[in-house]
């Protein structure tokens, strides 16, 4: 990838009009994925933006370059922001019951020392954090190294790699769970996961889909808390 690259619009190109905003900030941290950095910032006497994005530890990214985009792709974000709500998110999120190794924050300044709207968390993450995560990869955010096609490879949440699920089934088989004979088989299922994920992805599928409704939130409830992907993306993984 070059390390400039000039993004034009017509309209991007009046300085007349004020800008969609002043910067956008943000930075995620998962043990499985590593660090990640997205920023974009005004710039006044270009009338665009400069996107800086890393991967790696601060102190030396394993990557890093910068940019030049237009207005019309800070307007864009802009709209996925605020299509998500994402200016009424809380100020801060925690961890869901199982905390995970996931850190996360939002930062976009919308007139410099002025008004500003910040947000950060854990494993728990708020409504829409999937689509500004994909928002953000569309626009060269590092993908996990990791990624697939199959959810099991990497999904919008940022689900890296081969999930470790055998903790979470040790836990089902009590009173009111889901039956522990059949994630006994679900279980050993996941051998097969490496050489056909696909095919156990469905498999999954096809074994929520027989379970009694408060079974199937019970579940959800428990995938989401192991910090692994959201609630949302469990959500469109079984029931879409």
């Amino acid at each position: 990838m070059p390390e400039e690259e000039s993004i034009a619009s017509p309209e991007s190109t009046s300085s007349s009009a004020k800008p969609p905003f002043h910067s956008f900030s943000f930075t995620m941290t998962d043990k499985g994925i590593g660090r990640r950095v997205f920023r974009m910032k005004y710039q006044l006497e270009s009338n665009d933006y400069q996107l800086h994005i890393e991967a790696g530890p601060s102190a030396d990214p394993e990557q890093e370059f910068d940019r030049v985009v237009s207005r019309t792709h800070a307007e864009k974000l802009l709209g996925v922001l605020s299509d998500i709500d994402a200016f009424n998110w809380e100020s801060g999120y925690g961890d869901t019951a199982a905390p995970g190794t996931r850190r996360w924050n939002t930062n976009i300044v919308f007139q410099e020392n002025v008004f500003s709207v910040q947000s950060f968390g854990g494993s728990d993450v708020p409504a829409g954090f999937d689509d500004l995560l994909e928002a953000l990869y569309q626009m060269d955010l590092p993908r996990p190294a990791q990624s697939a096609s199959t959810p099991f490879g990497q999904g919008p949440s940022g689900m890296a790699g081969t999930p470790d699920f055998s903790s979470l089934f040790g836990g089902l088989g009590g009173p009111g769970g889901p039956d522990p004979e059949m994630f006994q088989q679900m279980q050993e299922a996941f051998a097969d996961m490496q050489r056909n994920p696909e095919a156990f992805a469905q498999q999954m599928r096809d074994e929520f889909r027989h379970l009694p409704y408060e079974q199937q939130e019970s579940l959800i409830d428990l995938l989401a808390s192991s910090g692994m992907a959201t609630r949302e993306w469990w959500e469109r993984f079984f029931r879409s």
